[in-house]
Order: C-alpha cells, then structure tokens, then sequence
C-alpha cells in the first residue's frame, strides 16, 4: 500500500493512513523502543490536556516502526511566518503561551533534561574531552525541576488547525527546568540555517530575532526568570546540539564560541 506523504523531519516521516488518522513512521536506524518512548510522552501530554494529538496505536510497517495518530491538518506556524511575516508578533505571542502551558503541566516519571543534556554532550565528539567535563560539571549544578519541557519546541512543530493550535513531536520530551527548555528554543531558532542568497538570508535572520524578541517577551510576561540562569543553561543545551549532526559550519562555530565563552567566564569568573 502506497502511502502520501505529508511531512519529514529529521527523526521520522509523517503519512496519511486513512481518513482521520495518520503514521509517524521512524527512520530506519534509531533504538527500536523509540515510538513507544514517544508515544509514552505524548500521553504525558494528552492526558495533562495539551492540545496535541491522541496517540492510537503502535504498530511496524516496512521494518519501521511507528504511531498512529488521530489527524491534526493545518499548516506549521513556520509556514505561517514564511508566508505572513507581519503576525510575527501575533504568532510569538500565540508561541510562547503554548510554551507556558507546557511546563505548567508535570513532567514526573519522564527522563530529566539533566540526564538527557549530560549524554549528548558526552555524545559530542567535536568538543574536546576537557571542554565535555568542564560542562558536565557545570550541568551537574543545575537544581532539577519537575516541569514538563518539550524539549524540540520551535514553530515547525506547531500545527494551525481550524479548532486552534497543535503540539507535535514530543521525542526529546524530559522533566525539567522551564528555563532549559526556552535555552533550547532559542538555540533551535537562533542557530536554524539560513537561505543562501544574501537578501534572503538577511530578511530571515531579521524575522528570527524579531520573533525571538517578541516570544521572550510574552513568555517572561507569563513566567520570569533570572537572566543568570539563561546564562547558565544556554551554553549547556546548545553543546548538547552539537551532538546531533544538525547545524552548518556557521552555526557549529557560533555554538562553539559561545561554549568556550562561557568556559572561560566560569574557569576565570
């Protein structure tokens, strides 16, 4: 049975299976308990009453494994941004709403951010051995908190359907500090790739702050922070990214110096 494609991301593709349902279906090579985990944390999600899709079965399909997912259609909020750049505002405040509405919810029974940022950043093979313990030891003086974080919060993963906006793809959820998750956040669209052609690249890097500005802004309305403590996260969560092989050589070299900034700082501070 031929299926239609409707997404893709870096984990897994997305398929129409049959009216009102559709298939994550993983790629092949990741651990064969990674639909369940997700699955398990969707439920997390589902059962907290967050608006994201109710999970249906588990099942394999070619070798791969993958949910079924009641149907959610509407277009991502990047495309809504790509598409209308002057509800930046609107959208980020749409944005960081639902963020704060995550980590209202409890994240108990989840793997903690601490366990998941410390493995890949011993999993970050482009940061010398003495730069992966001086953050492992940083990480290891983070208070742990029991907030629910998404963990891929960035405007791809959020569906606007007609009954509202939709949360998806909860892979990287853990338990948490709110404070780690808006890091990671901001890392993801800070350091996303940006067009080749010169105008387009600075147009697209004037949307991400301006939205970056505007979702800080809304969310520390709803929920403030010490801006110590972003201080102290964002170095952590952005050498974890370096694990996963996603970023360009011009996004690798800005995580990499903000790293070793923040190293130094903490070495000489």
């Amino acid at each position: 049975m031929k299926l239609k494609k409707i997404a893709e991301g870096n984990t897994a593709e997305v398929f129409s299976l049959e009216p009102g349902k559709v298939i994550k279906l993983y790629h092949v090579g990741y651990p064969a308990d990674e639909a369940i985990k997700e699955a398990e944390k969707c439920e997390v999600a589902f059962k907290q009453g967050l608006p994201t899709p109710r999970v249906i079965d588990l099942t394999t399909m070619d070798g791969r494994q993958g949910i079924v997912f009641d149907e959610c259609s509407g277009p991502t909020m990047e495309a809504r941004l790509r598409d209308h750049p002057t509800d930046i505002d609107l959208m980020a405040k749409t944005f960081a709403q639902l963020h704060h509405q995550i980590h209202d919810c409890s994240g108990m029974g989840l793997p903690t951010t601490q366990e998941r940022t410390g493995m890949k950043i011993s999993h970050a093979q482009i940061l010398d051995e003495k730069t992966r313990s001086a953050l492992q030891a940083e990480l290891s003086q983070q208070p742990g908190e029991t907030h629910f974080c998404h963990g891929d919060f960035h405007p791809g993963n959020v569906l606007l359907t007609e009954k509202g906006p939709v949360l998806i793809d909860w892979v990287d959820a853990t338990m948490g500090s709110p404070v780690a998750d808006v890091a990671r956040t901001l890392m993801l669209i800070r350091y996303s790739e940006i067009p080749a052609e010169p105008t387009e690249a600075l147009a697209f890097n004037r949307m991400k702050d301006a939205f970056l500005d505007a979702y800080l802004a809304h969310y520390t309305s709803l929920r403030a922070f010490p801006e110590q403590a972003m201080d102290r996260w964002l170095p952590l969560i952005s050498a974890a990214r370096l694990s996963e092989n996603a970023t360009g050589p011009d996004q690798t070299k800005a995580i990499l110096s903000l790293v070793e900034t923040s190293i130094d700082r903490s070495l000489n501070g």
